[in-house]
């Protein structure tokens, strides 16, 4: 699915049209010479909370020809620019595409970016995509594991012997549940896995075809939401020593707490936390990225994602630059270091030496 500003001009309209249904170099070549830029923004499915997020900031950082006056106090977009929100099967897809040339950038979990800038996890058998670059660290995704709360699963280690929907392939939630389930000694062949989308993992649930199922969504997740009314829902918790593994281990894992009830569930949950990241390809031009990342951040791209998501926050731009080790678009860079933005502190970091310094930071604090 392919989200496009509102209001877009008919002649603007039928351009993106032309490029989106298979016109390619040709319709981009067109677009140029109508003074147009098209920005595709690759997004999980639908359903997910990086389509929200992708929806948002393409209408946020969009200014077709012909739109509406803005005030000089305000940024209203890039201008000339189209951007558009296009749903993949997952990030791994949304990163392959970006190296085809079918999008300019992607939102993805930062566990997808920093495997594809390494060339581990769902990459291995690929290769590092080293010009990956940052625009911006966005909201933070949180990992669900969801049972029935009339089942007989109560911890992470129950889910041996079970059916388990992992997400789909490629995705973050799967790279996330092969990892969750390693420190807690559970091997894929010890469970029936599935790999559903989070929506039909949900219905699978409902209807009793699967016991669990690991989902990365919003703090305010809307699949989980909509699951609550139809089963008593028991979020499973990460803790103890293995939450310090995955800690330790990942450099893009942050914890997070699910307050009791949240989803209705009996008691808090203990979690871990993934941010989304805006990535990019180094041979985006540097000037259109810094354009982009301003329109981002100075723009009504916040408005419209917390008019479109009432119960969510948009991102924080005191932590835009936070890049967990790839480096950030010069463009993007740019940005931040005229905005005054301290917190680019990983610009220059790899990332073995921001493994290294998360560790060294974590000793020095015991």
């Amino acid at each position: 699915m392919i989200t496009v500003p509102a209001r877009l001009p008919i002649a603007a309209f039928l351009l993106v049209a032309a490029v989106l249904s298979g016109g390619g170099r040709a319709g981009m070549a067109e677009a140029a010479e109508a003074g147009l830029t098209f920005f595709r923004i690759g997004t999980g499915p639908t359903a997910t909370a990086s389509y929200a997020l992708g929806t948002a900031i393409s209408a946020g950082i969009s200014k077709p020809p012909r739109s509406p006056a803005c005030d000089a106090a305000r940024v209203c977009g890039v201008p000339g620019l189209i951007a558009v929100a296009q749903s993949t099967e997952s990030g791994l897809s949304a990163v392959r595409s970006m190296l085809d040339g079918d999008l300019e950038s992607a939102i993805v979990p930062s566990d997808i970016a920093y495997w594809a800038y390494t060339g581990g996890g769902p990459f291995s058998d690929l290769f590092p995509v080293e010009d990956l670059r940052i625009i911006a660290n966005l909201i933070s995704f949180v990992l669900y594991i969801v049972v029935d709360a009339d089942s007989d699963i109560d911890s992470i280690t129950d889910l041996a012997g079970k059916r388990v929907s992992l997400g789909t392939e490629g995705s973050g939630a799967l790279s996330t549940a092969v990892n969750v389930l390693d420190v807690y000694g559970i091997a894929l062949d010890q469970i029936d896995e599935s790999y559903l989308k989070p929506g039909p993992a949900a219905d699978a649930l409902a209807a009793g075809q699967i016991d669990a199922f690991f989902h990365i969504g919003a703090a305010s997740d809307q699949v989980i939401k909509d699951l609550q009314r139809e089963v008593p829902l028991r979020l499973l918790s990460i803790e103890g020593a293995e939450l310090e593994q995955l800690y330790n281990q990942y450099p893009f894992i942050t914890t997070a707490e699910i307050p009791e009830g949240a989803f209705g569930q009996a008691k808090p949950t203990t979690s871990i936390s993934i941010s989304a990241k805006w990535v990019t390809l180094a041979r985006q031009p540097e000037d259109l990225i810094r354009k982009i990342t301003r329109a981002l951040w100075r723009g009504d791209t916040r408005r419209i994602y917390e008019r479109n998501s009432p119960d969510a926050k948009f991102a924080d731009e005191t932590r835009g630059a936070w890049s967990i080790g790839i480096p950030l678009h010069p463009g993007a860079a740019a940005y931040y270091r005229d905005a005054g933005d301290k917190s680019r502190n990983t610009l220059e970091t790899t990332p073995k030496d921001a493994v290294q310094s998360k560790l060294k930071s974590q000793n020095s604090d015991s």
